[in-house]
């Protein structure tokens, strides 16, 4: 049983190519949070997956911990493989945070889009200003937890000049696994069938020459 909670749908970030459309701060009720965790372990399944997002989940980050520390409690209870993670943009945890959410048995997914010049094309804060800093402390603390994580990195036409030195910056402190994603539309939809894509519509899609996705 795959269970995905958005415990928000507000960000600090105000990323170019975000999906999610305009942000607003709606949090996701614990109760509401409680009855995914029903659904999720009606039954004694073997094996249950649980993936926080937003928004940006850090910010509800009570929350988040609330909830998986009683997730954690009831794959114990019934003897259920329980694997949780968390995609986060990283600039709000600390050192506290990451061996919290560890102690949960969480995996991380941190986005960061590789070297300050990439990142900064399509990443910075809500209102402006940059966040690679933020980020770039939070990946160097995920490497000295010395636990399972990953990067994920959205290429765009703007950043994909930057790609081998944003791959090179992101493996080098030592991340165990750097995925890179396009930020395109996927084939067979429509920009009109992906609401508030920015990320989908024709001008994202004007890749430089030998960047595109497909070799296109």
């Amino acid at each position: 049983m795959d269970v995905s909670l958005v415990l928000t749908h507000d960000c600090n970030l105000g990323c170019s190519y975000c999906y999610t459309g305009a942000k607003f701060r709606k949090r996701m009720p614990r109760e509401t949070a409680d009855k995914a965790l029903d659904l999720a372990f009606a039954h004694g399944p073997e094996a249950v997956q649980l993936s926080y997002f937003g928004g940006e989940p850090t910010l509800e980050l009570p929350l988040l911990l609330e909830v998986a520390t009683e997730a954690k409690r009831r794959a114990e209870a019934q003897g259920t493989k329980l694997v949780q993670t968390v995609t986060t943009n990283g600039t709000l945890l600390d050192a506290d945070a990451i061996q919290r959410l560890y102690a949960l048995d969480f995996y991380v997914a941190l986005s960061i889009d590789g070297v300050r010049a990439a990142h900064e094309v399509n990443r910075p804060q809500m209102g402006g200003g940059s966040s690679f800093d933020a980020v770039e402390r939070c990946l160097r603390l995920l490497v000295a937890a010395g636990q399972p994580f990953e990067t994920i990195s959205v290429v765009t036409p703007k950043s994909a000049p930057f790609l081998g030195r944003a791959s090179s910056t992101c493996s080098r402190p030592g991340c165990p696994a750097c995925r890179s994603t396009p930020a395109t539309r996927p084939r067979g939809t429509t920009r009109r069938s992906r609401p508030g894509n920015r990320a989908s519509s024709a001008r994202q899609t004007r890749w430089p020459a030998g960047c595109a996705p497909g070799g296109r």
